[in-house]
């Protein structure tokens, strides 16, 4: 008879707990409380038990501590032993659990004295499944009145490592109406889930101190509402190299909603509030302080397989906003999108400051001077997935003001309707029978001493992922013009980018342009019929010979090729060669001092990096012609043998009176050769004599340069700075020169 009693309170004991578990509101109240312990939206958490949970009693390995088989004392504790298992999304690993019933004849108490949870996680193809949380004590105490099918949570409480809490107390009268749960938490850490939720590197550290409260009530038997609050106190986060951080967040969640339990439909709306801390994100840095970022949301759910967004609205005053409205067709997957956003009208302004000018000016100085007002909008359509999602769109500045003090005399002005179409790398191959958008550029009042028009168009296409030129643009240039033939961008957002830019400029004089940007004059014309300029990837390069007629002579430049064309260490390189040049002419753009004759040269595997170069080898002839005069100025001569190392006979006597008298001096041959290797310059004559290497060799009369140290190596930086004081002597000797750069 013992035995049988023992027996028969073990069955009640898991007939009750089977009864309990059936019902979904329960089922949907345990998750709730996961799901918003980890900052998930509460809706969501209603009906994400899977069906299987009626079969959990059957599964715990449950024993007695004390013997039921030799001793006399009732059945009254139960231990649970490193249990794993699987119910619906969650997944228990190693739990241990020590439970204690008491019975009368119209109640049932259940005590959970003690629980440990190893890990518990999520199953599935949902970004759910990331979340993990380990080392979970719990502890908790229930009722359940049998008369009127009542279950009482009297007391429950939740703790999660190091000092996070969640407590909780609620009635549930199983199918009748008013229950309720109120559940609150402190001192959550949820930076671990974060984390894993976003994928972030092990490295990348995120510290979100996390209160919750929650309040459910049940106003039917299958219908549940709520409302909750989640807060981030002093939240920050910081990846290794400090270009990722954020310090001193606080953030608030407010949410409210329903969910029928029937039909596992519900509604949600919700307000998020980030209002002071600091961000870095690369280059761009905010304080929310000034510029608070507010999200609202309306989302419904139609179990959870489809969500319903009727407004998502984001503003970040009062740089930028945008409100979304569509659905997700797949919610587990995240994928079946199908949304429209729209970004209305902003101060271009202020963005251009935010997003441009603040985190690149120092990278880029030419942005520095740049100013701009008006206004701009923009809006996109959203299809795919949320990991790979498909957007189309245009992008639209209106009656926008662009001025720079330094190449502008007035502002110009900008209107367009630039269209926009990004397809992910598994989308982009396919063939897609939709045309991309057109869209204009169309740019006014541009006041250009070299440009005789005031005004131009250009129309685009979008295709997938690039953007093509539909329309020949002229730039008349002078008396010349320069037609834009062809301009397109493929695979602009992929690594694996590609372009083409074709020029036609036959006869084009660039002597407006050189005279704009430098302040020089020479006659200069490119006389290459057509330029064809392809991109590949991060390289530009020319696929055609770039021939100019300049100073008299011929120039041929050969394999240009810009690698990152857009980054500041962009390297230029390219091959160069000249015949028939005037040095009369060469020599007057600059404070180097006049020679008189032709030049023939070269310039071999140039490169350029930040602006300097890095590499050349340099080779320099005068050509004698009949009736061109070969002569050297005295500066010049000078100038030559300090760049050569050596010091000249009339070193410092160019303007006294050795230069009244001799103020020029003619020669038979200069011959240099420049060679920029490794950091070392090295400069060498071409003409030899009698063991004497000569960088200028004099005819019947006149002065030789001697290199007087033929294994004369030095830095670039010391050879610039031979250049600078050579600069600064003409400086002081003369007045500025025709050829000074801007």
């Amino acid at each position: 008879m013992k035995f049988r009693s023992k027996l028969y309170r073990s069955a009640q004991f898991f007939k009750t707990l089977t009864t309990i578990t059936r019902h979904t509101i329960v089922r949907g109240i345990v998750l709730c409380v996961l799901l918003t312990s980890a900052g998930w939206t509460v809706s969501a958490a209603a009906s994400s038990i899977a069906n299987n949970c009626r079969a959990l009693p059957h599964l715990l390995p449950v024993r007695a501590p004390n013997d039921p088989w030799g001793h006399t004392s009732p059945i009254d504790t139960f231990a649970i032993e490193k249990l794993s298992f699987q119910w619906g999304a969650l997944r228990f690993d190693n739990l241990s659990a020590l439970i204690s019933v008491e019975f009368s004849e119209k109640s049932k108490f259940f005590e959970l004295k003690e629980c440990r949870i190893k890990k518990l996680s999520f199953s599935g193809n949902s970004p759910l499944q990331r979340i993990a949380l380990e080392n979970l004590t719990a502890t908790a105490r229930v009722s359940w009145n049998g008369e009127d099918n009542r279950l009482t949570v009297e007391a429950c409480e939740i703790h999660l490592p190091p000092s996070g809490i969640i407590r909780g107390r609620g009635a549930l009268p199983i199918g009748r109406q008013g229950g309720f749960l109120h559940v609150d938490g402190s001192d959550l850490p949820m930076g671990a889930t974060l984390a894993r939720l976003f994928d972030l590197a092990e490295d990348f550290s995120v510290n979100a101190p996390t209160g919750m409260k929650l309040e459910l009530t049940m106003p039917t038997s299958d219908q549940l509402k709520f409302a909750g609050t989640v807060k981030v106190s002093a939240g920050r986060f910081q990846d290794p190299s400090f270009a990722y951080a954020a310090e001193n967040l606080a953030v608030s969640l407010d949410m409210k909603g329903s969910w029928d339990l029937a039909h596992d439909t519900g509604n949600v709306e919700g307000h998020l509030r980030l209002t002071t801390g600091e961000m870095l994100a690369d280059k761009m840095y905010l304080d929310f302080t000034e510029t608070p970022l507010n999200l609202e949301m309306n989302l419904l759910f139609d179990g959870l397989t489809k969500l319903s967004v009727s407004n998502l609205s984001i503003l970040l005053e009062p740089i930028w906003s945008v409100r979304c409205k569509g659905s997700i067709a797949d919610l587990p997957d995240l994928s079946g999108l199908d949304f429209v956003c729209i970004s209305p009208p902003h101060s271009v302004g202020t963005a251009w400051n935010k997003w441009i000018k603040d985190p690149f000016g120092e990278v880029y100085p030419a942005l520095q001077g740049m100013q701009l007002d008006g206004r701009w909008r923009s809006q996109a359509s959203l299809e795919g997935s949320l990991a790979e999602p498909e957007v189309r769109g245009s992008f639209r500045l209106e009656d926008v003001s662009f001025f720079h003090p330094d190449y502008l005399a007035d502002p110009v002005t900008i209107n367009c309707d630039f269209p926009f179409w990004f397809a992910p790398i598994s989308v982009a191959p396919s063939k897609d029978p939709r045309d991309g958008r057109k869209g204009l550029v169309q740019l006014d009042n541009i006041k250009l001493p070299w440009l005789n028009t005031d005004s131009l168009t250009m129309v685009f296409e979008a295709p997938k992922n690039g953007w093509k030129l539909l329309n020949d643009v002229t730039l008349p240039i002078g008396k010349d013009q320069l037609k834009i033939n062809r301009l397109e961008l493929n695979n602009a957002w992929l690594p694996d980018r590609s372009g083409l830019l074709v020029i036609l400029a036959n006869g084009l004089g660039l002597r407006p342009i050189l005279e704009y940007l430098w302040e020089i004059k020479p006659d200069a014309a490119l006389t290459s019929p057509k330029l064809t300029f392809r991109l590949d990837k991060n390289r530009l390069e020319c696929l055609d010979t770039i021939d100019m007629e300049v100073l008299s002579g011929d120039l041929r430049v050969e394999n240009l090729l810009i690698d990152r064309p857009l980054a500041p260490g962009r390297v230029i390189s390219l091959s160069a060669f000249w015949q028939d040049v005037d040095l009369r002419e060469l020599t007057h753009l600059t404070d180097f001092g006049e020679i008189t004759g032709r030049l023939k040269g070269q310039v071999n595997d140039l490169q350029i990096s930040y602006g300097t170069p890095v590499a050349f080898d340099l080779l320099l002839e005068s050509v004698p012609q009949p009736g061109v005069a070969q002569r050297i100025s005295l500066v010049a001569l000078e100038n030559l043998t300090a760049l050569g190392g050596g010091e000249s006979p009339f070193m410092g006597l160019a303007g006294g009176v050795i230069g009244t008298f001799f103020k020029d001096f003619s020669y038979q041959k200069i011959g240099i050769r420049c060679i920029l290797q490794n950091d070392f310059f090295t400069i060498r004559g071409l003409i030899e004599e009698d063991a004497t290497e000569y960088l200028v060799k004099r005819g019947l009369t006149g002065v030789n340069v001697i290199n007087q140290q033929t294994n004369n190596r030095i830095s670039w930086n010391d050879m610039i700075r031979r250049l600078e004081r050579i600069n600064r002597t003409a400086e002081q000797d003369d007045p500025p020169r025709q050829g000074e750069g801007k």
